[in-house]
């Protein structure tokens, strides 16, 4: 993101200092503003407007698309986990919740795991 607005930052300074050329050299010319001045001033306007919208994909469907697709996998995934939470015996949820609730080293020594120096999880 911040790649972009930089990118976003060069294109419009760049813009801008194009445009103080030109109208500088429509102040202190000897003709003024002419035809080819505007046709620059378009073609200048035209390029940096196609350039951001390069820089920021627009008119791309595929960001939208896959922050849809995303979200659908999460909620499909949250009704998964809520279907197996209403699928389990009492019995199974009173282990459950004491395991979550519960201090990860006694996990680890019901379990016959230990950690070892380096941090990592080993069967004993």
């Amino acid at each position: 993101m911040e790649i972009r607005l930089a990118a976003t930052r060069y294109i419009w300074t760049a813009f801008g200092l194009m445009m103080l050329g030109l109208m500088a050299t429509t102040i202190f010319g000897s003709d003024g503003l002419g035809l080819g001045h505007v046709i620059i001033a378009v073609v200048l306007a035209t390029a940096s407007f196609l350039s951001t919208g390069t820089v920021w994909n627009w008119g791309d469907g595929s960001t939208t698309n896959a922050v849809a697709e995303a979200s659908k996998q999460k909620r499909s995934s949250v009704d998964r986990l809520a279907n197996e939470l209403d699928s389990m015996s009492d019995e199974d949820l009173e282990r459950l919740r004491s395991r979550l609730s519960g201090d990860v080293r006694d996990v680890l020594t019901t379990a016959n795991y230990g950690v070892s120096d380096e941090g990592e999880l080993m069967r004993r």
